[in-house]
């Protein structure tokens, strides 16, 4: 008896050590990551992320014409993003699991359709569940507190991951969205906006044009069957409060012309040029015609930055509770985004409420060079423009530093060019006799600016 079951217990160990070598040999084949569609996208993992195993998908995606985005778009809306949900996994139709991400947005404007309240759910592929992050390759990266003009659609037949609720997905993926910077937009200002990952602008009253001239969108058949969600939605948390109806505000509408500068112009008169990402704004304060922006600065091409390594602009327009101020051409600054800025801290920028510190753009929104979301090094030599707006020269990052070499050694980058070229002139109509001694005086004054020196100052 006692050897049997010594028998039993030895032949017993055996199998356990046979079915742990099977094991360890079949488990790298077998396992499957969690939240990771196996069919219909190319999924590589890619190195860890803050211990987090980072999983990219790449779906095959159909190339839009703006006619046929507007087409299948049941809703186009401005939005202000005010938050986004954790990530949550949804099993399709198919038995699969990919996570999700619910963004959370104002409905500011309506351009097409009709919004189902004053807040929309936009749901996206991607997401961090646990220890797993999934992003989707060329997909938008959404930032809170921004405007974005979107356009959306209802889940369709075919969307093995669609499930019951009241949320939209944008039309033709990333080719559904356009940033339009951290302010709401006024309709009754056009707006120039660029598609996160096309050169194409789209001007928001051309936009509106085409819409008003189209049918109203029908409802497209929904899916047979839907997928399950794996736990609860996320939903809003009623935080941030919402936004005052911009067009609702008292508004004031400044609009400028502008004259061509070249990069000699845009090089002299600035004092600090510098490659930065955009990281959010400040203000205005109420009674304040001014938002304030923080750039982290990644690299000085002209000039000396703060020590601390970020750099203060302050731009004219904004909204406040009260009021909406804006500037026509103006620049939508999107919150992560890389851009070459042209500044200055000239004389004749400087209000009462000036601040320490604080930069201007040189020649306005001619000084602005948004590079997009793209890596940057010093070595970078890539074509820039101002684009949307098209204003200033194009050129390349490798011809702006080696025309700096020469800029920085003939025109010191600490001197006000502005300042000095409008006392000289200012000098040369009192010398001339085409002003008094005393408006000569008070001009300065008004300037808070000192006499030429190379003047006399007198009649």
């Amino acid at each position: 008896m006692k050897k049997n079951r010594k028998l039993w217990i030895v032949s017993a160990a055996l199998v356990a050590v046979v079915l742990v070598a099977v094991l360890c040999l079949l488990l790298p084949r077998l396992q499957v990551e969690p939240g990771v569609p196996k069919s219909g996208a190319i999924v590589r993992q890619e190195a860890a992320e803050d211990g987090r195993q980072l999983f990219v998908l790449e779906r095959d995606m159909e190339h839009m014409s703006l006619q046929d985005i507007m087409d299948e778009s049941d809703l186009v809306v401005m939005g202000f993003l005010l938050e986004q949900s954790p990530g949550f996994q949804v099993k399709s139709t198919d038995g699969e699991v990919s996570t999700f991400t619910n963004y959370f947005f104002q409905v500011t404007d309506t351009y097409r359709g009709e919004a189902p309240g004053d807040v929309l759910t936009f749901r996206a592929e991607g997401g961090t569940v646990g220890q797993v992050k999934t992003v989707v390759a060329d997909d938008y990266d959404f930032a809170e507190q921004q405007a974005y003009l979107l356009f959306l659609q209802r889940p369709r037949a075919g969307d093995t991951f669609a499930t019951q609720g009241d949320y939209y997905t944008l039309t033709g993926g990333w080719q559904g969205v356009y940033p339009a910077g951290d302010t709401p937009v006024l309709r009754s200002v056009p707006m120039p906006l660029r598609n996160g990952h096309d050169e194409a602008v789209l001007s928001t009253d051309e936009l509106l044009a085409e819409l008003e001239g189209m049918e109203a969108p029908q409802p497209a058949p929904g899916p047979e069957k839907y997928a399950k969600l794996l736990g609860e939605e996320p939903v809003f948390s009623g935080e941030p409060p919402l936004l005052d109806d911009p067009e609702q505000l008292n508004s004031q509408i400044h609009f400028r012309s502008y004259m061509g500068v070249d990069l000699a112009h845009l090089e002299k008169y600035s004092n600090l040029i510098v490659v930065a990402d955009y990281l959010g704004r400040a203000g205005p304060q109420e009674g304040s015609a001014y938002t304030y922006r923080t750039f982290q600065v990644l690299d000085v091409l002209r000039g000396e930055a703060p020590e601390e390594g970020t750099v203060t602009l302050r731009d004219e327009g904004g909204y406040t509770s009260q009021e909406v101020t804006c500037v026509e051409p103006a620049h939508a600054f999107v919150k992560n985004d890389t851009y070459l800025l042209f500044l200055n801290q000239t004389a004749f920028q400087q209000t009462e409420d000036s601040r320490p510190g604080e930069y201007y753009l040189t020649s306005d929104i001619q000084g602005i060079y948004p590079l997009g979301d793209v890596l940057y090094t010093p070595e970078l030599n890539i074509e820039v423009a101002n684009v949307p707006m098209g204003l200033g020269p194009t050129f390349t990052l490798g011809a702006l530093r080696q025309g700096l070499e020469r800029i920085n050694q003939e025109y010191p980058a600490d001197v006000d060019y502005y300042a000095e070229e409008a006392v000289a002139d200012l000098q040369a109509d009192l010398d001339s006799g085409a002003i008094t001694q005393e408006e000569y005086e008070t001009q300065l004054e008004q300037w808070s600016l000192e006499p030429d020196a190379t003047g006399s100052g007198e009649e």
